[in-house]
């Protein structure tokens, strides 16, 4: 039986009170591939931080890869990989720089390099985040969340900008990630 990777029982988060997220439970186990749908505004995002420990929930427990995201932050952080659905970055630092700036942060980070590469922007390492087409911006934030090597890595909005080619070709070389 496979370990369970994210368990969340009875979690709940309102704002100005109304409830955006009210009584989730659900158990994702290890080597499944997990997608939260739902409108615009239906709680998906609030949901992933949550989980995640960068938004407080109203209550309910979490758990990730064992960890309570609170209160095991660092130890959580260095197993798993993260593109929030806004990624903001400093708009004139150049692909290369951020990626070494993420690589830093981990013990055992993956080939940023081979990462670009493979997410078709390795010729891009010298431009500025901000010249990137939205697609080519949406990539790179892929790329930053496996930077840390995860054994879980969270994709919020994972296809956004992406054409229809460019969406299969991240499909299939995330499910070559997971094997």
């Amino acid at each position: 039986m496979r370990e369970e990777a994210i368990k969340v029982t009875n979690l709940r988060k309102s704002y100005n009170g109304k409830a955006v997220v009210d009584n989730l439970s659900l158990s994702v186990k290890t080597g499944m591939v997990f997608g939260l749908l739902g409108a615009n505004g239906a709680g998906k995002s609030t949901t992933i931080e949550c989980i995640l420990g960068t938004k407080q929930a109203d209550s309910g427990e979490v758990s990730v890869l064992g960890y309570h995201a609170k209160w095991n932050r660092r130890k959580l952080f260095q197993e798993v990989g993260v593109q929030f659905q806004e990624g903001d970055y400093q708009p004139e630092i150049k692909v290369f720089e951020l990626c070494e700036e993420i690589e830093c942060l981990y013990k055992n980070p993956a080939d940023w390099r081979q990462l670009c590469e493979r997410f078709g922007i390795g010729d891009k390492l010298k431009n500025a985040v901000k010249s990137l087409s939205g697609g080519e911006r949406q990539r790179l934030f892929i790329v930053l969340a496996l930077i840390p090597n995860p054994k879980l890595v969270f994709l919020d909005e994972l296809t956004t900008g992406l054409d229809a080619r460019a969406r299969r070709t991240v499909w299939k070389i995330l499910e070559d990630l997971k094997k």
